[in-house]
């Protein structure tokens, strides 16, 4: 085979190890080599043809390409490139096999085995992928060719700083795609980074992708997130009825059997208009002023979205909030689901619950992981939403919307249970069992207002069973 690899970056392999190993930062014509918050190394122009190179792009754009769509990304993917049929691309993976993988190896002071995991990915307006640090099984290098460039309109490879307990926090780097660059990275514990949404309909981010694998035994970093701040129940100052704020008709014996019955059966329950309609609105109001504090709330490999200061919000947002952590509340729930909801008497603090005011702007999400503490424990779930119907105008953009996982005996996830749309005044109930995961999809750019939602989780009292 004639080498079609940079001869350049070969004669300079010396200069790239020492700089490489001795963690030096470098930016030359030939290649630029990141140290901080992880080493990345973007070898430039790394094919010796031009000409090659436009033929591999067009041999990639007629590739057939599946969505691939979940809580971590929103891409168009090929299969497998190994098992492709064109000479071109066939050539592009020798050449990974028989010239880059040697000169990786020396460079990583790394034994490459022979296996290259390779796909072909095109990120097209709204796509993206979160944050992640590629960690599975064998993983050694991961590498990125790039064949298009983006000018403004997203597609970044976004490199996150990390905290004392190893997770994500702020971007600290980022590098734009640049045609003909193979950008690669020794996978690790702290190798957070992310694909930025590509914002431009005129713009198809383009790149081949994938692993170089090895035998070896890095450390793992096994991080369990605790459960969320647990509140107490409260109990409303003087004489209140439920129809003060919740619609009539679901206060009423009938009703509320019925709907008993229904989440008994399916362990869910949608209720429109959900709260008296004055009050609703004033809260809907409410919620946008200034004058509530917000703060933005991670890790990036789990959630990204802001969270209200719950100690200083206005007269009515405040009476719905109070009136949700209420004991009155909590026993109202019980009533109409048949959990073992505890409300608080006398000296009695009664079943416990976690509640967030949250803002959801274009950016936002939350992910589906196996391996926190909120997803090992059963509870109802709760979501109200505000101003959805200004902010989620096309019914064709799953923005926002909150998907339940189950998992399998291994830990993946295997089926989809329910999916959430976000609608104003709309209360949603979920009983979430053991071991089933959700996640709020990602909000793209064409989301050009703000939305609000209330989440809460309302545990079931384990020690009494009310039948």
């Amino acid at each position: 085979m004639n080498q079609l690899m940079n001869n350049e970056l070969r004669i300079n392999i010396d200069i790239i190890r020492k700089h490489y190993l001795e963690n030096i930062p470098h930016d030359s014509r030939f290649f630029s080599l990141i140290v901080s918050p992880f080493k990345v190394i973007k070898f430039k122009n790394v094919l010796g043809s031009v000409a090659y190179q436009n033929e591999l792009k067009d041999a990639l754009e007629n590739l057939d390409y599946s969505r691939k769509d979940n809580d971590l990304y929103s891409i168009w993917q090929t299969n497998d490139l190994n098992n492709c049929s064109s000479d071109i691309v066939k050539k592009f993976i020798e050449i990974l096999a028989k010239e880059i993988t040697p000169f990786l190896s020396n460079i990583f002071n790394v034994e490459l085995n022979d296996r290259i995991s390779i796909t072909a990915s095109l990120y097209k307006n709204g796509d993206h992928l979160l944050c992640h640090d590629d960690k599975c099984e064998d993983r050694c290098i991961a590498f990125v060719y790039y064949l298009t460039e983006a000018h403004g309109c997203g597609g970044s490879f976004d490199m996150f700083d990390h905290d004392e307990s190893y997770q994500p926090t702020e971007i600290k780097h980022s590098l734009l795609p640049e045609v003909g660059s193979l950008v690669c990275f020794e996978v690790g514990n702290l190798t957070y980074h992310q694909v930025s949404e590509i914002t431009s309909e005129s713009f198809n981010r383009l790149s081949i992708n994938g692993w170089f694998h090895s035998s070896r035994q890095p450390s793992v970093v096994n991080y369990v997130e605790p459960l969320p701040r647990l509140r107490k129940q409260i109990s409303l100052e003087g004489l209140v009825l439920l129809d003060k704020y919740i619609n009539l008709l679901y206060c009423t014996p009938s009703t509320l059997i019925e709907m008993r019955e229904q989440f008994e059966e399916e362990s869910f329950i949608l209720l429109k208009r959900m709260f008296v309609e004055q009050f609703f609105n004033l809260c809907c109001q409410e919620i946008k002023k200034k004058t509530i504090s917000w703060k933005r709330k991670g890790p990036a490999n789990r959630r990204n979205y802001e969270v209200a200061n719950l100690k200083y919000l206005p007269n009515s947002l405040r009476t719905l909030i109070r009136f949700l952590m209420s004991s009155l509340f909590t026993a109202y729930l019980r009533n109409l689901t048949g959990l073992s909801l505890k409300p608080c008497t006398g000296g009695n603090s009664g079943s416990e619950f976690s509640l967030e005011l949250i803002r959801w702007t274009p950016g936002c999400y939350t992910m589906a992981t196996d391996n926190d503490a909120f997803f090992k424990k059963s509870g109802l779930d709760f979501y109200l939403y505000f101003g959805t119907k200004a902010a989620l105008t096309n019914p064709e953009n799953t923005s926002g919307y909150v998907t339940y996982l189950a998992t399998d005996d291994d830990d993946s996830f295997d089926k989809e249970l329910i999916t959430i749309v976000p609608k104003d005044n709309a209360l949603s109930l979920v009983y979430r069992a053991e071991n089933t995961v959700r996640f709020t999809k990602y909000i793209n750019h064409s989301v050009e207002k703000e939305y609000y939602a209330v989440y809460a989780t309302y545990y079931e009292d384990e020690s009494r069973d009310i039948g």
